[in-house]
């Protein structure tokens, strides 16, 4: 995985990011100073938060390795890139549709997390999850009340085997 790195003003590294699967070989930041595109060998165009690394949306327009990228002077209707397959595509781009998008799927793998989980570490995980992700409701209050079940279950379990442990000792 290729690295990027966010660098303060002052020298020092904010942040360093995983996007792509095989080397970055372009970059540029967008006007709102949060996000930017990334082109890569990969064949894709990344549309990412600089502060979290959180990919809002792929762009797979290309069959080889995209290798510049540009904005026109808004920066934030379309971008243009330009690939080794000798293409050059200008791609609509809406970033605030990406964050929804991107957060909407968050949404849906915090409910799905907390559906699935079972035990009590795997239940405040996925409550944790949830959480950061703004998804509240039912469900969320749900695990939180199963939460305190399975803990007890789980302590009711953990007392029954020291019983058993004990009285196998005597």
């Amino acid at each position: 995985h290729t690295i990027i790195r966010v660098w303060r003003l002052d020298g020092t590294v904010e942040n360093s990011l995983e996007v792509h699967t095989d080397s970055v070989l372009a970059l540029v930041a967008l006007p709102d100073n949060q996000h930017a595109l990334s082109g890569s060998w990969d064949k894709t165009v990344k549309l990412f938060n600089v502060n979290d690394g959180g990919v809002l949306r792929t762009f797979k327009h290309h069959t080889d390795s995209v290798y510049c990228l540009a904005l026109p002077p808004d920066g934030l209707r379309c971008f243009v890139s330009g690939s080794v397959d000798m293409t050059a595509g200008i791609v609509e781009l809406d970033v605030e549709q990406a964050k929804r998008a991107f957060e909407e799927a968050r949404r849906k793998a915090a409910k799905k997390a907390l559906a699935a989980a079972s035990t009590s570490a795997a239940l405040e995980a996925a409550i944790a999850a949830a959480k950061e992700a703004n998804f509240s409701g039912p469900s969320v209050r749900q695990a939180e009340e199963r939460l305190v079940e399975v803990k007890a279950q789980e302590a009711a379990d953990a007392e029954a085997r020291r019983r058993l442990g004990a009285a196998q000792t005597a």
